[in-house]
């Protein structure tokens, strides 16, 4: 008889139909990531892991421009990012999670000149500011563009990752690959998906 187990993961929060194909066409880097971890979120759950409580709902999405997300790691090896590994799940939750906020800022907000400060949902700290040419930043990374979805949700992206992410994704590829040598493969499962696995942005830009 199976039994549940405490996750020290958080859980994502759901991904709407709309929300994904409005997403997807303005080819946000986010959405193949964030759909591929609600699919293993869901193999936690019915494997009767309880995962932490969830943001609510999410009024804005930062994220990082899709060709900045698409050359994290080499496109024909394994991704980090998309893998079944325990602390590559983390990671996944972790990058997911520092995109999304419960509450969202109005770029026309004055107070964006002396910077507004808001906690996303994995309890980080991002300073929106705006300078005297109207250029808006993301602790200190600039937004280059910024859109509203039909349900309300801003979305803004920016040129660079956040949190130093890119770092902690680069580390954990090569934590994976060393890993993968040693076992002679992928060692820890979904070898057949693993190198299509960071290509899903590019394919999908391109369907």
């Amino acid at each position: 008889m199976s039994s549940s187990s405490d996750s020290p993961l958080i859980a994502l929060p759901a991904l709407s139909s709309d929300v994904q194909k409005e997403l997807f066409q303005l080819n946000c880097s986010l959405t193949n990531l964030w759909e591929h971890g609600l699919r293993v979120q869901k193999r936690f759950t019915d494997a009767e892991q309880v995962l932490k409580p969830g943001p609510g709902p999410i009024k804005m999405l930062v994220a990082v421009d899709s060709m900045k997300m698409v050359n994290l790691v080499p496109m024909d090896a394994p991704h980090p990012l998309y893998h079944a590994a325990p602390d590559c799940s983390a990671l996944r939750h972790s990058f997911l999670l520092n995109a999304m906020l419960e509450t969202g800022v109005d770029l026309e907000d004055p107070s964006l000149l002396q910077g507004v400060t808001l906690t996303n949902a994995n309890g980080k700290e991002i300073v929106f500011k705006k300078d005297d040419k109207g250029e808006v930043t993301a602790n200190g990374i600039r937004v280059t563009s910024h859109h509203r979805l039909s349900d309300g949700t801003a979305l803004l992206i920016t040129e660079e990752l956040l949190f130093g992410l890119e770092e902690a994704v680069k580390e954990a590829f090569q934590d994976l690959m060393a890993r993968t040598s040693a076992h002679g493969g992928c060692g820890t499962g979904l070898c057949s998906m693993l190198g299509k696995a960071s290509q899903g942005l590019q394919d999908k830009k391109t369907e």
